[in-house]
């Protein structure tokens, strides 16, 4: 094993020193330039001490202390012509540049807030021009517009606009995606934090759940292996003529009542919490990074068991399911099979296989039954 060290020599410079120097160059540098700007600008004429139109008998003079760049073959000074020359090209690019910002800035953030087809559409429209170089789409343009100031402004502009449009989209999405995250995590805490103290303390299900959630918490410490586990649970309590519904997580309960199928659970999920909160419709939440990730959950992250409570009637029928089902089957298909179920066993079945035809490989699991006063079972 080697080992190399190094000491500074007791001449050298720190490196604070060199960095704050440095830092004194450049800022004098953009002053110098700054100013000569404003002067070729405003007050050509301050640095041009001859007309750039006038004529004088030094034809094609070299540089001296009269001509500082020489003349032309007319005899003109070239400094000045330089000088003065200057001022039009600042203004177009000013305005070219200007341009630019606007329109990037307005197109990215149009894209930044799009919906995510339009989204992709005008970004690849930008990736397009972004592949071309400036040069190219500039001289493009303006043999197309024609010479003149305009057609620079407009070169330019257009140039220069998706390298701004670019920028701005992604700080658009970051900050969408970091004020997202602030109002999810509000929402969350103001949620459970209500739910746990008002609606589930008195619900004994509900202290159940609560219960099981601490439990496998605690096997999770004991068992570091174990580390991770969690799962919903959706709970149907029948207490005639009432039932009682315990949730959490994103399993879900259906009841078919006189042909229509409604879903009596709410997903404990995400992009559900965004469409509540109004953050996002349901359309755009479903394809976010949060479609299907759990919010409460016995032995996650944290739990929230809701329970309601519910009237039922003869002749209904529920079903209870996980997300291995919804996520292959849709709601219509699972009414029509309810609609048409023989036997309990029998629609399970149907379901089930359905599940698997639309790709299913997560845990289905279906239960179904109907309520039949005993009068009409006999």
């Amino acid at each position: 094993m080697a080992m190399v060290t190094a000491a500074p020599a007791a001449n050298s410079v720190p490196v604070w020193g060199r960095a704050r120097a440095g830092r004194v160059l450049g800022g004098t540098a953009i002053a110098v330039a700054a100013v000569a700007v404003v002067i070729l600008l405003a007050a050509p004429g301050l640095l041009a001490h001859v007309s750039p139109t006038a004529t004088t008998s030094d034809v094609l003079k070299g540089p001296g202390a009269a001509h500082w760049f020489g003349t032309d073959q007319l005899g003109r000074d070239v400094f000045s012509r330089t000088v003065y020359g200057a001022r039009p090209v600042l203004i177009a690019s000013l305005l070219g540049v200007l341009l630019a910002v606007v329109a990037g800035v307005a197109l990215g953030m149009a894209a930044g807030t799009a919906p995510r087809w339009l989204n992709s559409v005008l970004m690849r429209v930008v990736d397009v021009l972004l592949a071309i170089p400036v040069l190219m789409i500039a001289l493009i343009l303006i043999a197309t517009a024609g010479s003149g100031v305009r057609s620079i402004v407009i070169a330019i502009g257009v140039a220069f606009t998706p390298g701004f449009a670019r920028v701005v989209e992604t700080s658009v999405r970051q900050l969408r995606t970091a004020v997202i995250d602030v109002a999810l995590r509000h929402h969350l805490v103001s949620r459970y934090t209500s739910l746990v103290a008002v609606d589930v303390t008195p619900v004994r299900p509900a202290d159940a759940a609560l219960q099981s959630h601490a439990d496998l918490l605690a096997m999770a410490d004991a068992q570091p292996e174990l580390a991770g586990m969690a799962t919903t649970l959706t709970l149907w309590i029948g207490v005639w003529p009432r039932a009682y519904l315990l949730q959490v997580g994103d399993s879900r309960c259906y009841l078919l009542r006189n042909g229509e199928l409604t879903q009596l659970s709410r997903d404990q999920t995400m992009d559900q919490e965004l469409i509540d909160a109004g953050v996002m419709a349901r359309a755009e939440a479903s394809r976010t990074r949060w479609a299907h990730m759990l919010s409460s959950a016995i032995g996650g992250r944290q739990t929230a068991p809701t329970v309601t409570r519910l009237e039922q009637q003869w002749g209904n029928v529920g079903l209870l399911c996980t997300d291995g089902l919804t996520n292959h089957v849709s709601d219509e298909r699972i009414r029509d099979r309810l609609r048409t179920m023989t036997s309990a066993r029998q629609v399970c079945q149907d379901l089930l296989q359905d599940a698997l035809d639309g790709g299913g490989t997560d845990n289905i699991t279906v239960l179904v039954g109907r309520s039949i006063h005993k009068s009409q079972d006999a």
